[in-house]
């Protein structure tokens, strides 16, 4: 399915508007101060400038798989029973 930029978007900046309003409460509130609001909200507008870049075709996604590990050892488990 394609990832339409313009529909990213609007996705995006409904739930930006949604943590900005939630962040302003926590803020209104004192469970949140207002310099990490706005640490928050830059991180939003961040993330949202990447979002777009990929749906725009400016970026690509990629990620370094995981090495594999290797497998642990055997556990034996062996149930001792009383004679009671």
């Amino acid at each position: 399915m394609p990832l339409h930029a313009e529909k990213l978007s609007r996705f995006f900046d409904r739930h930006r508007k949604d943590w900005e309003h939630g962040w302003n409460l926590l803020v209104d509130r004192g469970h949140m101060s207002a310099a990490t609001r706005e640490q928050n909200l830059i991180r939003a507008d961040e993330i949202g400038a990447i979002l777009r870049a990929l749906a725009e075709g400016q970026a690509v996604l990629t990620y370094q798989q995981p090495e594999q590990r290797e497998p642990s050892p055997m556990i034996w488990l062996r149930a001792v029973g009383s004679d009671a």
